[in-house]
């Protein structure tokens, strides 16, 4: 957009206050910056004033804004720049984006490894290199170690159970964050929100099986808070059974957390929502999570509610 044939008159208490902006303007580091980079006179930065007000305004808006506010929403750091043509006259708008917020979006375009589910806000700066050491127990280091192990190695799997809030979901988060920062497909799913996402495709059967291809397929999934669902026949056996079975058959690497220790899981898996008992169909889910995963108990304080 071009602002060089764009006349208007003013009355002379906008003349006077024209004035004041032009002078107050031409003096600003920024306004500066601009004329020389530009060769632009200054006399354009006068005619212009109220544009390079407007300008120099939401400029330092945006460069006011912390990392933090820009991570939670990058559009704080974009503005309408403008830009002089010495040989036209033509001074044209373009948008800008700050530096930063481009280095911010290069550091977390990981996330766009994580497929149909996104990984929670809360999860999505952790990273291994992010963990304390020197505060963790023994149990927690050497439960860490296995995990940044197991993002190169043979390894299909892991059951982390214990207690609330010990950060067996976290961990798993570093885990999945660290295969998405090399390149590769991951789903990092809750399971009692899988279910009833899965519940409002029942009416749509191409778009759950979509679903349940990728959960089949996918590099790397995470099942976080197994046992937290509502048990149905259904969530059983044609969800988790079949999601199991699959990547047990084709060797896909799967990490599992869950509030209940493995000796657990039958009795709960064994009778549904109506109160119908299958032990049979129990063990058989229960076998398929130990086929392909080795149970490693974690303990600790809850992080959660630790001062």
């Amino acid at each position: 957009m071009s602002f060089r044939n764009f006349k208007y008159e003013l009355n002379e208490e906008q003349v006077e206050y024209s004035k004041k902006v032009a002078e107050y303007l031409v003096k600003q580091p920024e306004i500066q910056r601009f004329i020389e980079h530009y060769n632009c006179p200054e006399d354009v930065v006068k005619e212009n004033a109220s544009t390079f007000k407007n300008w120099l305004e939401s400029k330092r808006k945006a460069e006011s804004f912390t990392r933090e506010q820009l991570e939670k929403d990058p559009n704080l750091g974009n503005y309408i720049n403008l830009e002089y043509d010495s040989n036209t006259g033509i001074i044209s708008e373009v948008f800008y984006q700050l530096p930063l917020v481009q280095e911010i979006e290069k550091e977390v375009a990981y996330l766009k490894n994580y497929e149909i589910f996104e990984l929670p806000l809360a999860l999505q700066s952790a990273h291994f290199e992010t963990i304390n050491l020197e505060q963790e127990n023994p149990n927690y280091l050497n439960i860490l170690k296995t995990m940044i192990e197991f993002t190169s190695d043979n390894n299909l799997g892991y059951f982390l159970y214990g207690n609330l809030g010990i950060g067996k979901s976290y961990i798993c988060a570093c885990v999945s964050n660290q295969f998405a920062k090399n390149g590769q497909k991951v789903m990092y799913v809750h399971v009692p929100t899988l279910m009833n996402t899965l519940k409002q495709y029942f009416n749509n059967p191409s778009q759950m099986e979509y679903v349940l291809r990728r959960l089949r397929n996918v590099p790397l999934l995470v099942l976080d808070d197994l046992g937290a669902e509502s048990i149905t026949s259904w969530s059983r056996d044609e969800i988790l059974l079949s999601i199991l079975n699959d990547r047990m058959e084709n060797k896909r690497k799967t990490l599992i957390t869950s509030n209940y220790n493995p000796d657990l899981l039958v009795e709960l898996y064994k009778v549904d929502q109506r109160g119908v008992s299958d032990e049979i169909r129990a063990k058989r889910l229960v076998d398929r999570i130990f086929s392909l995963t080795q149970p490693y108990e974690m303990v600790g304080m809850n992080r959660r509610t630790k001062n």
